[in-house]
């Protein structure tokens, strides 16, 4: 990489434009026609005022090897009346002023044989209400298809605050003609680049007073160097909800990187980074019926590649069209009254689905989130009811349970499988201790079901706290209320 400072003199069409310039046309003269008589004096000499320092611009004088700034508080400073600034270079950042107190400034050139007459004078009021002065010590450092850019800000304690860039393949980039980058952060990496064209940059800040001067003007050409080239040769294998990726192998790379997405507008910019990974590799527990994307990079210690050609990869879909479920004695059915009649039969028999019964007597929710996964793998089911928390309640926080719900939704959902999950039922006689708990932890699964974009069989809401649906015991539906919880699961499944 190949650090590269360009620092190009801002002329009076760049900055015309902002209020705070004073512009300067002559003092001087056009030179003299002798190589030994001393250089003309400065022309195009541009002041700006910011908060407690201005800073001053110039056109280069022909044969000058050196320039002398003279300032002063009072209007007509001359060479023999200001104070002298010797030795300095445009831009020039006079620092240390006072506010609201205007300055006077003329410029000399010099050279070995002496020294210009002054420039025109120009005059500006340092204030901190002005927009930021131009940043200074702007840098870049070119790399593979990117630029970083950085500067320093003169405004004091401003150095986090924002700067716009703007830029352009073409020299000359001014506000107006480059293509702009608000907001952007010191340093600043530019991306996404063409490697071996050539980047001109401006950069200005930007304050509550508004866009100050831009800065001088400096260029990068990314290139790549020793980077590693794009891997080529790309191909996706799909399987049993997993796909194995391969490529060929690339001149100078240690190691690559696979970028995945659902989306067919994958790059390494936005996709779901597997690092440091070799040629084969098995990306599993993939979601069957979905279609994967990939590119892939090479790395090394010189940095990543550019991506490779995208493949894609179709997960096989087989699940079964059944329904598997979840949860503890309400759904195990048969508590007092007959299994036929509990909530699981009956949902079979009104969808015309099968339903598999997975339900443990006396089930906490935390047993769900252990077995779900063998659950899945066992029966590959599209559909899963999950109806537990009844146990929970009253001994278990409230927001343990809720994350073993969202684990089981999570796990459905990345097998392809479509989750249902449910709130709690009433709670009376010798258990309506547990009403309270209930209806918060029915609060929860609702806002859990929203966030995680699932259907919610809300069984607290079909029952009602309706005693006439539970068996004397209080906390178990009877056949009535089991009827209830069954056509709820069909809404959520088919809605």
């Amino acid at each position: 990489m190949l650090i590269n400072i360009i620092m190009k003199k801002q002329t009076c069409l760049i900055l015309s434009c902002l209020l705070f310039l004073a512009c300067g046309g002559g003092g001087g003269g056009g030179g003299s026609s002798e190589s030994n008589a001393p250089p003309p004096a400065p022309q195009n000499v541009l002041l700006a005022a910011g908060n407690t320092q201005v800073s001053l611009v110039w056109t280069e004088a022909v044969g000058a090897t050196s320039y002398n700034i003279y300032w002063s508080t009072a209007a007509g400073v001359r060479k023999n009346t200001g104070s002298k600034i010797s030795n300095v270079t445009s831009i020039y950042y006079h620092t240390g002023l006072t506010n609201g107190t205007t300055m006077y400034y003329v410029v000399t050139a010099t050279n070995q044989y002496g020294e210009s007459s002054e420039s025109k004078e120009v005059s500006a009021t340092p204030s901190p209400l002005n927009p930021p002065l131009p940043p200074s010590d702007v840098a870049t450092l070119a790399g593979d298809r990117k630029v970083i850019i950085r500067w320093t800000s003169r405004e004091a304690g401003e150095a986090a605050s924002p700067h716009n860039i703007y830029w352009s393949n073409n020299a000359g980039v001014t506000k107006e003609n480059g293509t702009k980058i608000s907001g952007a952060a010191n340093p600043y990496t530019h991306t996404n680049l063409t490697n071996e064209l050539p980047y001109y940059y401006i950069i200005t800040g930007v304050n509550n007073y508004g866009e100050g001067f831009p800065s001088a003007e400096v260029s990068a050409t990314p290139d790549q160097g020793n980077v590693p080239s794009a891997p080529t040769g790309i191909k996706a294998v799909a399987g049993n909800r997993e796909a194995l990726i391969s490529w060929n192998a690339v001149d100078k790379a240690v190691t690559y990187n696979i970028y995945w997405s659902l989306s067919a507008g994958i790059s390494s910019q936005n996709g779901t980074k597997l690092s440091n990974v070799k040629s084969p590799y098995n990306h599993t527990g993939l979601t069957q019926g979905s279609t994967y994307y990939y590119v892939i990079t090479a790395v090394n210690g010189y940095g990543e590649s550019a991506d490779s050609d995208k493949i894609s990869a179709v997960i096989p879909d087989s699940r079964k069209d059944v329904c598997i479920a979840l949860g503890d004695s309400i759904t195990a059915g048969g508590y007092l009254t007959s299994y036929d009649s509990s909530y699981v039969p009956l949902l079979s028999a009104k969808w015309k689905k099968t339903v598999i019964n997975e339900a443990v007597n006396g089930a906490h929710t935390s047993y769900g989130a252990l077995t779900i996964d063998e659950v899945l793998f066992q029966h590959n089911p599209r559909y899963i009811t999950i109806y537990f928390g009844s146990n929970d309640l009253g001994f278990v926080d409230p927001n343990d349970t809720i994350r073993d719900l969202q684990y089981m939704i999570e796990r459905a959902k990345n097998n392809g499988t479509i989750p249902v999950v449910a709130t709690m039922g009433p709670f009376l006689n010798n258990w309506a201790w547990r009403q309270p708990y209930a209806t918060e932890l029915s609060r929860k699964i609702r806002q859990l079901a929203a966030s995680q974009g699932v259907a919610c069989a809300d069984i607290e809401a079909a029952l009602g706290g309706n005693s006439h649906y539970m068996i004397p015991d209080g906390m178990h539906p009877n056949d009535e209320g089991h009827k209830i919880i069954a056509d709820t699961f069909y809404n959520a499944l088919t809605r």
